[in-house]
């Protein structure tokens, strides 16, 4: 599937820009293709995944195929995603395992794995299905899919950054140390030492100290995966006020686009936790800036703190949310953060 030197109608390829960037980033990339093929009314109306006689979701890899053949001999970085099959419903994601057998199989007999880093990875779990309701799905929504895949020759060059790797099976990582990754791999000049309260993201091939917790690697309450939750009476007088903390926070987030948007109400609280930090936590201080914003200091001014994890109905669109409500008891006030809240059923 060769698009680039080709006339798609309506675009001229070779002029067609990446918009928000001075200078263009890649060589090729799929989006042409994407708005021709949106255009069609075989792609749009298809209910079995297709294009004319195309699974859609074999298209990325044949891209990856292609170009690999294309720049045999070249240093080559590629990213390619594909949504369709899993965004709303996971359970068709068994769709692909046969293409992505057949994929795996062919770049390892063409001996392409020899030579690459192979990355696969999600952004995010089950977000609107059935399975979000429950625990396994609260999970896996903080903690998605990642897999990458070293050749031999990398393990036995690097064979510190490879041990380092394999000790971070069992740590805490985020998106931003794949990043730092990145860097060294375009980039590798050895074993880094590591502060985790100076930095929010820590290569894999360096090795991530065991004591490291969410509020070191920028991560907020509600999606910290380490916290142990405690359930709470949903009837709760503080666990009613902060949802309607949430719901106050959302109607005054709309407020300016009230000939468009409803006044929304609670309508149930449907689950309820609670937790405190623990000594652990409370020891751990900061005061730099991380990622040109201030992480807070995590000191025995948080004793007075309490979180709230509420999952909440709000009328009258139905609508599923849950979000992380912090009490200052201090000041008697509920404050309700927009980087803390999970739509748990399709808008």
């Amino acid at each position: 599937m060769t698009l680039w030197g080709e006339d798609l109608p309506g675009i001229d390829t070779f002029n067609y820009r990446l918009i928000g960037f001075k200078k263009q980033p890649v060589d090729h990339f799929v989006r042409p293709f994407y708005l021709v093929a949106e255009q069609d009314e075989v792609y749009t109306n298809s209910n079995n995944f297709c294009l004319l006689n195309k699974p859609r979701h074999t298209i990325p890899n044949e891209w990856i195929q292609e170009l690999f053949k294309v720049y045999k001999n070249q240093p080559k970085a590629m990213f390619l995603f594909h949504v369709e099959l899993t965004h709303g419903y996971i359970n068709k994601v068994n769709i692909a395992d046969e293409n992505l057998v057949e994929f795996l199989s062919t770049m390892n007999e063409t001996g392409e794995l020899d030579k690459t880093i192979l990355m696969m990875m999600s952004d995010h779990g089950a977000r609107f299905s059935a399975l979000r309701a429950t625990i396994q799905g609260k999970y896996e929504e903080r903690l998605p899919y990642f897999g990458i895949y070293l050749p031999e020759r990398f393990k036995k060059t690097y064979p510190n950054a490879y041990g380092n790797f394999k000790s971070n099976i069992d740590k805490l990582t985020t998106p931003f140390d794949i990043h730092a990754t990145l860097h060294d791999i375009a980039e590798y000049d050895g074993e880094k030492d590591v502060d985790i309260s100076d930095t929010r993201e820590i290569s894999l091939f360096d090795k991530i100290p065991e004591e490291r917790l969410c509020p070191h690697a920028g991560i907020d309450a509600h999606w910290c995966a380490c916290l142990k939750w405690k359930y709470i009476e949903k009837t709760n007088s503080k666990v009613h006020k902060a949802a309607q903390a949430f719901v106050d926070f959302v109607n005054s987030m709309t407020s300016k686009f009230s000939d468009m948007c409803e006044v929304l109400e609670l309508k149930t609280i449907e689950e309820s936790q609670t937790y405190e930090p623990n000594q652990e936590l409370l020891r751990f201080k900061q005061s730099t800036i991380v990622n040109n914003r201030d992480r807070p200091e995590f000191d025995d001014d948080m004793k007075t703190e309490i979180f709230y994890q509420i999952t909440l109905v709000k009328s009258p669109n139905n609508g599923s949310y849950e979000t992380t409500v912090k009490y200052c008891e201090k000041m008697d006030k509920y404050i309700v953060s927009a980087d803390e809240i999970s739509r748990t059923n399709k808008y």
